[in-house]
């Protein structure tokens, strides 16, 4: 099983309940964000000390930084 978790609440919940409830041992992938917040990090870093298969992704700054800008001049949201 395959759960998308950034260390928040949702995906480490989801990833909790699939190892204790059901037995089994998820696989946690995050696509890392731009910039991480203080607490941001510190969440994903507790997640993945708690004992969880973790797969972190991160993509080459300047690809990234290129298509936040197209993405913020093109549709206004350098998120999209």
């Amino acid at each position: 099983m395959i759960v998308p978790c950034s260390g928040g609440k949702d995906g480490s919940y989801v990833a909790h309940q699939l190892k204790t409830e059901y037995g089994m041992h998820p696989l946690c992938v995050t696509w890392s964000p731009l910039k991480y917040s203080n607490i941001g990090k510190s969440n994903l870093q507790a997640f993945i000390n708690s004992g969880f298969n973790h797969i972190l992704g991160t993509p080459n700054p300047e690809v990234s930084r290129r298509l936040t800008k197209y993405c913020l001049i093109e549709m206004g949201d350098p998120f999209q």
